[in-house]
């Protein structure tokens, strides 16, 4: 008996389970990537970062990720409520399975726009608890300040290239649409 409502880690497995090569390479390990080269550089030029820049940025953050979680449901809106599209996506039949069900198109990019929406609401979550933690004076050292902005540097370039793919597959799904 579960008790806990888990649901909605399902679209997560669903979006790791349809995964190439290529998208995972450019979705996770170059985020990642990314946050080594500026923890690097914030080691070998002995960066830090005081209270007042730190909230000023994680303040940015929050506006940014706000703007990206209205265009990832946007997309999904869009996606769902246009019937020609619905049924352009629907029609194409992808290699990517879940389980020993192959999936089309629509799953497809309803499965990427909702992880990208959960990694948004995440990325959110979290920078939102980073500026109650400065303002509540509980991040007294500043390397914790720097951890927080290092794992926000891979999250937000994460939900930068996840997003710049599901923009690309959306020009070539509307380019293939308004050519057929």
């Amino acid at each position: 008996m579960s008790f806990l409502y888990t649901e909605f880690l399902l679209p997560i497995r669903h979006y790791f389970s349809t995964l190439n090569k290529n998208e995972s390479i450019f979705d996770l390990i170059i985020p990642v990537i990314f946050g080594a080269v500026g923890f690097a550089i914030g080691l070998i030029f002995n960066i830090s970062i005081d209270k007042n820049d730190s909230v000023e940025f994680f303040k940015t953050l929050i506006t940014l990720l706000s703007i990206l979680i209205g265009f990832s449901i946007t997309s999904l809106t869009i996606i769902a409520s246009t019937s020609k599209l619905a049924d352009t996506l629907m029609s194409v039949q992808t290699e990517r399975k879940i389980g020993y069900t192959t999936i089309n198109l629509y799953q497809l990019m309803n499965i990427t726009f909702i992880f990208a929406l959960f990694s948004e609401i995440f990325t959110l979550v979290l920078n939102l608890c980073a500026v109650l933690l400065v303002f509540s004076n509980m991040t007294s050292e500043i390397r914790y300040i720097n951890l927080i902005i290092l794992i926000d540097v891979v999250l937000i370039s994460h939900v930068f290239l996840i997003n710049i793919r599901n923009i690309t597959n959306f020009y070539f799904v509307f380019h293939k649409t308004s050519s057929a």
